[in-house]
C-alpha cells in the first residue's frame, strides 16, 4: 500500500497567477492494532514506518512500559485498511 498520492492542485505564482499543478499528498488508510490478537482500536494512519509508529503509540499509551515488551509486529492487508498484529509478553498483556 503506497504512503503518498498524486493531487491535483491549483497554485498562486508570485505575479498573481493561477497555475494548475500536481503535488505529492500523505494518503491515510484505516489501521487496526491488536495485541496478542485481541482488538484494541482503529485509527487513520500514513501506512509507512509502521512498527515505529505501533511501539510508539503502546509506549505513549501506557499499554508498554518498555520497548523490550514488544516482541513482534506483523502488518497484514486487510479488505479495508491494514491491521498491525502485535506480540507483547504476558507482562504487559
Amino acid at each position: 500500500m503506497k504512503a503518498l498520492a498524486t493531487a491535483k492542485v491549483l497554485r498562486w505564482t508570485a505575479d498573481g497567477e493561477i497555475r494548475e499543478d500536481e503535488d505529492l499528498i500523505a494518503r491515510e488508510v484505516p489501521v487496526a492494532l491488536t495485541v496478542n490478537r485481541r482488538s484494541h482500536v482503529v485509527m487513520m494512519a500514513t501506512p509507512m514506518d509502521l512498527e515505529a509508529f505501533a511501539l510508539g503509540f503502546c509506549l505513549t499509551e501506557g499499554l508498554l512500559d518498555d520497548r523490550e515488551e514488544l516482541l513482534g509486529v506483523r502488518v497484514i492487508p486487510r479488505e479495508a485498511g491494514l491491521e498491525l498484529a502485535l506480540t507483547v509478553t504476558e507482562a504487559a498483556a
